[in-house]
């Protein structure tokens, strides 16, 4: 089944992709500033950019076959070594959602830091499923360890510590928001753990409001249902996140901001 991680973000709406873009958006609205996203997509976040930046020179790039976006766009192949991209070329890289999907994230960290200029900043989210009691951990105990590889493409399931160590190690000047508190984990894990569902699985990728534009979603009981649930669940999920923003305990989601260090030669 084809999976479809997101058309465009509503930022008048109180929902998780709303959150998400808001806690990037003070890094990405300098003038006339390079800025790629990896892991972009069909371009939901560098069309949300350029919307608030016209000036940003805007670059994007994925692994999966997608509709290319009208921005400078370069194909990832699974067997691609390096981002092909110069040294120190990038005053900004966006990583939404994405680290947990890449098996050799360690090397696509190093490489971040390899294409940001000195001084540039690397920010995004990731998702932190692998934290001790939380709902992820829960859900993997019941239906197997896999259950998210197989509902969510989630290779990595990271604890917040390991994630911050690694950004601390390779950036400076981090700053760390958390979301994905009590409630918004127990929605999350729930639906995704429900997706072994076929039926389930089917209505969640192609009737999705999140993932869909609204002119393909089937306008049925059901459809208008489930979009209703999901559009309560992210506003609950969004308070209870935008209000815990500062507090790492029972979150399972790291926002973070870093900086590239200035080396003593450049």
């Amino acid at each position: 089944m084809q999976r479809h991680w997101g058309s465009e973000i509503d930022l008048k709406e109180k929902s998780l992709p709303t959150l998400k873009f808001q806690f990037i958006q003070p890094y990405i609205l300098a003038k006339n500033i390079k800025i790629l996203e990896i892991g972009s997509g069909n371009g939901k976040v560098l069309h949300t950019i350029h919307k608030l930046n016209k000036t940003a020179k805007l670059y994007g790039c994925d692994i999966n076959d997608v509709k290319k976006p009208k921005y400078n766009f370069t194909q990832i192949l699974k067997d691609t070594t390096k981002l092909p991209y110069k040294d120190k070329y990038f005053d900004v890289v966006v990583c939404m959602d994405v680290i947990e999907h890449v098996k050799e994230y360690k090397r696509y960290i190093r490489e971040i830091k390899r294409i940001l200029k000195p001084g540039g900043i690397f920010c995004g989210f990731c998702p932190c499923e692998g934290n001790t009691f939380s709902s992820y951990s829960l859900a993997k105990l019941i239906l197997g360890k896999n259950i998210f590889i197989r509902t969510k493409e989630h290779v990595n399931s990271f604890k917040t510590d390991h994630l911050e160590f690694m950004l601390n190690y390779h950036f400076e000047k981090t700053e760390y928001n958390y979301s994905y508190h009590i409630l918004g984990q127990i929605m999350d894990a729930t639906l995704y753990s429900l997706m072994i569902i076929p039926k389930v699985e089917k209505l969640f990728w192609n009737e999705n409001k999140y993932y869909n534009k609204k002119k393909n979603i089937n306008k049925s009981f059901i459809s208008k249902v489930f979009n209703e649930l999901l559009t309560l669940a992210n506003g609950i999920a969004y308070f209870e996140s935008y209000h815990l923003k500062h507090v790492r305990s029972l979150s399972t989601g790291l926002h973070f901001k870093t900086i590239r260090k200035v080396m003593p030669d450049e």
